[in-house]
C-alpha cells in the first residue's frame, strides 16, 4: 500500500492547529509565571528558570533582523507587563526605564522622519506607562 501524503489544505490546517496549540501553551506558561512571581517573587529558583524560558521563547522574535530595535523594546515592554500583572512595580519600572532609554536612543539615531516618529510614539507610550506606575 502506497504511503499517503497530506493534502495541501490538510497541511495548512495542521500548521494552524500547531500554532494555536503553541500559543495556548505559551499563555499557560505566562499565567504560571505571573502566579510564581506573585507568590514566590522574582528571586525564587523556579520562577527565575521559568522567566528565563519565557524570555528565550520571545528573544528570537525580538532579535529578528526584520524587527530590529523595536523588537528588543517590545520584549522589555512584555516583561514589564508581566511584572506589573504580578504586582512587582519596581521590576516593571526597571524594564520600562530600559525600554524608554532604548526608544530615546533610537529617536536620536533616526535617519528619517518615519523612524523618528515610530520611536517617539514608543517613548511616549512608555512614559505614560511609567506615570501610571507612579514613576
Amino acid at each position: 500500500m502506497a504511503e499517503e501524503f497530506p493534502k495541501p489544505e490538510d497541511a495548512e490546517r495542521l500548521l494552524r492547529l500547531r500554532e494555536t496549540i503553541e500559543i495556548a501553551e505559551q499563555a499557560e506558561r505566562r499565567l504560571k509565571l505571573v502566579e510564581l512571581l506573585r507568590t514566590k517573587g522574582p528571586e525564587d529558583g523556579e520562577t527565575r528558570q521559568l522567566l528565563t524560558e519565557w524570555r528565550s521563547y520571545l528573544e528570537p522574535w525580538a532579535q529578528h533582523p526584520d524587527v530590529g530595535r523595536e523588537g528588543e523594546i517590545g520584549l522589555l515592554l512584555k516583561c514589564a507587563a508581566l511584572y506589573e500583572e504580578a504586582g512587582l512595580t519596581l521590576e516593571a519600572k526597571a524594564e520600562l526605564e530600559d525600554a524608554k532609554q532604548m526608544a530615546y536612543y533610537e529617536t536620536e539615531a533616526a535617519q528619517d522622519e518615519a523612524t523618528y516618529n515610530k520611536f517617539l510614539e514608543l517613548f511616549d507610550e512608555i512614559e505614560a506607562r511609567l506615570a501610571r506606575l507612579g514613576g
